[in-house]
């Protein structure tokens, strides 16, 4: 009986890309939640909403969003409040 190896193959090789992919996601997702939990630290006591963050740290605000609604679960270190432009921020509470 002649078995076709190649269909296991293609699917363990997607399998395997997709594992990449998540992981280079999940990497650049903890990259960018450091630095914008430095940046919060940096400007300890000031509310930060996405879009400033963004301008500030030459980043995506969609790239923000996330991590500022994953910290904002961290209370303390985190506080929410009014960012100076009118958005919905985070900030580090002061120490």
């Amino acid at each position: 009986m002649w078995l076709d190896p190649l269909p296991d193959q293609r699917a363990a090789r997607s399998r395997v890309a997709e594992g990449q992919a998540m992981l280079n996601s999940m990497a650049q997702f903890d990259l960018t939640e450091s630095l914008v939990r430095g940046h919060l630290r940096d400007m300890s006591g000031q509310v930060r909403c996405a879009i400033c963050l963004a301008r500030e740290l030459f980043l995506l605000p969609g790239a923000i969003m996330p991590i500022l609604a994953t910290l904002a679960e961290r209370q303390p270190p985190f506080a929410t409040g009014p960012c100076g432009c009118g958005g919905a921020g985070l900030m580090f509470l002061l120490r």
